[in-house]
């Protein structure tokens, strides 16, 4: 995190002491950053970006399972089988250590073997969009809230002196037609960034380190077979562990069942895989993109066919 506190600091818009935004007690320490040379300009939601990493868990306690057998550290992300994850530590002790390492525990885990597993940046992000503002809006992870959540705040009341104060439906007249309700959402989120939609590459620092894991696995077409491979090279109790978390034995039965993965049937998942021509558009791939180049790029992720092809209908 002081890597980043850094950056932020570097790129943050300079302040002057006579700021409103500078209390009255710290005025005396802060010099006159008007007189500082002006930081380079970036896109306006990378500058929010950086501004929202100081408070939306980025760099949570929450994301490294120590496994006991086998001994292996598991790097979990949101929205990449997350909650599974977080299933198998949670409901069972003698399968991981605690959260919080005893100070005496903490030396067992330096050299312990590092897995994750990566998922295709648009489809996640996707999958944020149809987990967190259609499927459970109430959570307030459909961010900014003010817009995607107005029932859960107090702003964005408009006057009727017939009925007193509304919510006033800032997404009316969009709300039905999917594609406009997503590039909407790709518009507006930047102005909050939750953790859901954060790139992978900030959890556990993979942005450089992922080059030090023992084992990458993706969540795409082959999944199961990638959590085969795990089993096969962890070994341990992972084998029942995994099926009872993923049910991933009945797919690779059958090796003909390859590039049948479709996601998650359980409550959370959305099967973000099948609709992704239902809410994407060629202009709401490139917007996509922009935002999520950091996976892109730092995790060596190659753009899914789907969206190239979007991409090259819209030239043609």
């Amino acid at each position: 995190m002081d890597c980043w506190v850094k950056t932020i600091d570097y790129f943050r818009p300079r302040r002057r002491k006579n700021d409103d935004s500078i209390s009255s007690e710290d005025s005396h320490n802060v010099t006159d950053e008007a007189q500082m040379p002006p930081p380079p300009l970036i896109p306006w939601w990378f500058q929010t970006f950086l501004r929202d990493l100081k408070y939306n868990q980025a760099f949570g306690w929450w994301q490294e399972k120590f496994f006991y057998t086998p001994h292996m550290k598991y790097c979990t992300i949101a929205k990449v089988g997350c909650s599974e994850w977080h299933a198998i530590c949670d409901d069972d002790p003698t399968i991981c250590a605690p959260v919080e390492l005893d100070p005496n525990e903490t030396e067992k885990w330096i050299d312990a073997p590092r897995a994750v597993f990566l998922r295709d940046p648009l489809e996640r992000l996707l999958s944020a969009f149809l987990n967190k503002c259609i499927d459970v809006p109430d959570e307030g992870h459909c961010e900014p809230n003010p817009v995607f959540n107005p029932n859960g705040t107090q702003v964005n009341v408009r006057g009727d002196s017939d009925f007193g104060y509304t919510i006033e439906p800032l997404l009316e007249d969009i709300e039905d037609n999917k594609k406009q309700l997503f590039a909407a959402y790709l518009d507006i989120m930047p102005l909050k960034w939750n953790l859901h939609v954060l790139p992978q590459a900030l959890a556990c620092d993979l942005y450089r380190t992922i080059h030090q894991y023992d084992f990458v696995g993706y969540m795409n077409e082959d999944f199961h077979f990638h959590l085969e491979r795990m089993v096969n090279q962890f070994g341990g109790n992972l084998d029942n562990v995994l099926d009872g978390a993923f049910g991933y034995k009945q797919y690779i039965v059958d090796r003909n069942n390859k590039h049948k993965n479709a996601g998650t049937l359980k409550d959370h998942g959305t099967l973000a895989k099948t609709r992704v021509k239902e809410y994407y558009t060629a202009a709401t791939v490139r917007k996509g993109l922009e935002f999520m180049s950091i996976d892109y790029i730092l995790l060596g992720l190659d753009v899914p066919y789907w969206a190239k092809e979007m991409l090259n209908d819209d030239t043609v």
